[in-house]
């Protein structure tokens, strides 16, 4: 992987990171996980309706978040553990 390839990643990863914090129906919409896109906005309508009340829409904001960094830490952990399988696999051919 060259160096160009890496920070294109990095920078990939850091705009999916921040969709996820800012607008998280955005993300999942972006992932095309229709479900989580259907629930996620749910909870980001509900918190922008009940924001006015005690600060009650910041709590429905905060599960939304958490759905969408939970499900990106998932997907990063994933991406990991296939790449130190290839890894481990062309080890394994070399011998």
């Amino acid at each position: 992987m060259g160096i160009k390839e890496k920070q294109r990643r990095d920078s990939l990863m850091f705009g999916m990171w921040m969709v996820g914090i800012f607008c998280s129906p955005l993300y999942f919409l972006i992932r095309k996980k229709w479900g989580a896109f259907i629930l996620n906005s749910i909870f980001y309508v509900m918190g922008w309706i009940t924001i006015w009340i005690f600060g009650l829409g910041l709590i429905f904001w905060i599960i939304g978040i958490v759905q969408a960094m939970l499900d990106l830490q998932r997907n990063v952990a994933h991406g990991l553990m296939e790449k130190q399988a290839e890894l481990i696999a062309e080890k394994m051919k070399e011998k």
